[in-house]
């Protein structure tokens, strides 16, 4: 049968054990109802209510629990959380696979927790609106000191709250959760859009989403292995720029691709600190920093930090204020088999790539003209297309276009250039810089080692 609202079903006298109920309007003003499903339960059940008789019931098993269906008002002012957190609880309680819906409309919550087995689906990213309750807290959040597993959040937008930047914070974070995913999303003014994090965290995925106006990273990968990113785009969203649109420092195999990072202060920062490494980091097709304020690609171990295995196919950097790509290692850090391959660095302010720290570097058929671009406030003939510091050894250039190309003009002093001191164990040999340089040199060479092919050159 059907009745108005929970306060009726209250007043009901009983029905048989095999009746159910659907709520269809409201207990007070703004209590949405309709669609609720009860059936006959137990004190225990996931939303029970008692009727007039003191027989209870609970939501009906095997359908999601509906936020609303918990005293959510959906006006974007009162502070949902309780009614999201409890239909959470009634869908871990009800053994139909922890899924919950927040439907179309505007949302206001605080921090809420996942826990294992949950599913939480809005309606589409321009049709659920959740905005936080806090400036500095997290939104959504399934963490635990051990371990937490199979979480899902999709299809809705996260904006701060009143509208305004977070100051603190995160929208998504995970912490020690194993097959976790947020996906189809929209983060908008986020101070941390989504972290993961935590030992015991595998296999996580950030996918299909965008984030706008963060403040300090849009994404940020601090611990745990496996860790997929795919399909995401930064925006500065017309405030200032992140410090780093992505942001590694601790992590054990992490996949990027088909992304696209741009005006972030860095694009892609690899930052690990002392005691922490970055290893096995493999991204494709994807743009690792354009339109940034500073590097596009920026590998900056730290103390003890460390970065092993770096590989990027595919992808580019462009049109930032500094270099495409740096490497910078502070007391004592460690950079190991940095490959890119096809890489495409064009018109950043000064070199396309610049290397003054790492070890094993391999560089197959670039793409790197327009560099040292006077467009993005760089003077031309100052910086070159690929540079080496001095003594950096163990690396190679195979190939590529140095040339301006594009109808470009050639800003860039050198194609290739190492710059004077002990470097060795270096390969430059196929490099087209044919009208790329103002310099006419396309290869300056000042390593002074003896293990090193520099040949066939234009």
């Amino acid at each position: 049968m059907t009745t108005p609202t929970q306060a009726d079903l209250a007043r009901m006298s009983p029905l048989t054990a095999s009746s159910a109920v659907t709520l269809s309007g409201y207990a007070l003003s703004g209590d949405r109802g309709a669609g609720c499903t009860m059936v006959r339960g137990a004190a225990s059940g996931p939303g029970a209510i008692r009727d007039k008789s003191g027989s209870w019931w609970q939501a009906a098993p095997g359908r999601p629990m509906d936020v609303s269906c918990f005293g959510a008002k959906m006006d974007g002012k009162t502070d949902d959380t309780a009614a999201v957190q409890a239909a959470i609880t009634a869908a871990a309680m009800s053994g139909a696979g922890g899924q919950v819906t927040i439907p179309g409309g505007s949302i206001r919550i605080g921090s809420v927790n996942l826990p294992s087995n949950i599913r939480l689906s809005g309606a589409g990213m321009n049709a659920t609106a959740v905005f936080a309750a806090t400036s500095t807290g997290d939104v959504f959040s399934a963490s635990d000191p051990s371990n937490v597993s199979n979480v899902a959040i999709e299809a809705l937008a996260v904006y701060g709250a009143g509208g305004r930047r977070q100051t603190g914070g995160h929208y998504v974070l995970f912490r020690n959760c194993t097959n976790c995913r947020v996906s189809d999303f929209l983060f908008s003014g986020a101070f941390v859009g989504a972290e993961v994090t935590g030992p015991n965290t595998v296999n996580v995925a950030l996918e299909r989403g965008r984030s706008d106006g963060a403040v300090l990273y849009h994404f940020a990968v601090s611990g745990g292995s496996d860790t997929f990113l795919r399909g995401l785009v930064t925006t500065a969203g017309g405030g200032d720029q992140a410090k780093c649109g992505v942001r590694l420092t601790q992590s054990g195999g992490t996949w990027i691709s088909d992304s696209d990072i741009t005006a972030s202060g860095h694009g892609t920062c690899v930052q690990p600190g002392s005691n922490q490494s970055v290893k096995w980091t493999f991204v494709s097709n994807t743009a690792l920093g354009d339109s940034g304020s500073g590097y596009g690609l920026f590998l900056a171990p730290t103390g003890t930090g460390a970065i092993y295995g770096f590989s990027a196919s595919n992808a580019w950097t462009s049109a930032n204020k500094k270099a495409g790509i740096a490497t910078q290692c502070e007391d004592g850090g460690v950079i190991e088999a940095l490959t890119l391959n096809a890489h495409r660095a064009v018109a950043n302010t000064l070199d396309g790539m610049i290397f003054t720290c790492g070890n094993g570097i391999r560089i197959i058929a670039p793409t790197v003209v327009d560099n040292s671009n006077p467009d993005g406030g760089g003077v031309a003939g100052r910086n070159s297309g690929i540079a080496f510091g001095p003594g950096i050894s163990h690396f190679t250039v195979a190939g590529g276009e140095f040339r301006a190309l594009f109808g470009s003009k050639p800003f860039q002093a050198h194609a290739v250039r190492v710059m004077p001191g002990a470097s060795d164990y270096y390969t430059i040999q196929g490099v087209d810089g044919v009208g790329g340089t103002t310099t006419g040199v396309t290869i300056q060479d000042g390593g002074t080692g003896a293990h090193k092919t520099v040949a066939n050159n234009w």
